[in-house]
């Protein structure tokens, strides 16, 4: 299954991007619509998951592949329809997924017993120390002062939607069961949520309306009376 994957993906890839380019130029040259375009990607993504799926392989990976066919080309109307679909997939994709996930995850029966609640709370604390002090100690090793070195242990340890998505195509696949499901979607969540805290907690997060940086050029100072003098025309 993965060398069929893999031969999938090459495939796809060389094959298929000069068929997406061509015919991204042929709707400039037609003008085809924003609605279209997008119709036409949706259909490229659910065509591609789905033989992903036959395949053995979740379905994802197909989606992937979609995504990585299109050309990234700034400016352009794709682009815009582009943007069109990563909205909807923040204002209505991504909250679904969240909330099937969140009916998938079983709390009640991991804080119903004492062996499987110890043994989440030592897979969660291990995995915050294990990567956070692992990524800590290397980046000073390498010349980052300390606050920097935890800063970044701190952004590689949020597991983010990408985890989150892993976990969920494991479940389905069998590789794990619900309880272990239910506590690695818990460290996944904790240790993204954590992410913004820590790093205001480190001094390492600037708002949105902070002041520029010090090295940004400063104001050219208003000229002198005198000088102005000077540069009136004779």
């Amino acid at each position: 299954t993965v060398l069929l994957a893999a031969a999938f993906a090459a495939v796809v890839l060389i094959a298929g991007r000069p068929l997406v380019r061509a015919a991204d130029r042929w709707a400039d040259r037609a003008r085809v619509s924003s609605a279209v375009r997008l119709l036409a990607l949706l259909l490229l993504a659910f065509s591609l998951a789905w033989v992903t799926d036959l395949m053995g392989v979740h379905s994802i990976f197909g989606a992937f592949l979609a995504g990585m066919l299109v050309p990234h080309r700034p400016g352009t109307a794709l682009t815009a329809v582009q943007t069109r679909l990563d909205s909807v997939n923040r204002r209505l994709l991504l909250p679904l997924f969240f909330v099937s996930v969140g009916m998938t995850v079983d709390l009640t029966e991991v804080t119903g017993h004492a062996g499987l609640l110890l043994a989440g709370t030592v897979a969660v604390v291990t995995a915050v120390v294990g990567k956070l002090a692992g990524t800590a100690v290397t980046a000073r090793t390498a010349g980052l002062p300390w606050r920097m070195s935890l800063g970044l242990g701190v952004l590689l340890n949020a597991r983010g939607v990408t985890e989150i998505v892993v976990l969920r195509a494991g479940l389905d696949a069998g590789l794990i069961n619900q309880n272990a499901f239910t506590v690695l979607v818990v460290m996944a969540v904790l240790t993204t949520v954590m992410t913004g805290p820590a790093l205001h907690l480190l001094k390492l997060s600037r708002p949105s309306d902070a002041a520029p940086a010090a090295d940004d050029p400063a104001p050219a100072p208003a000229p002198t009376p005198a000088q102005e003098k000077e540069m009136e025309p004779a």
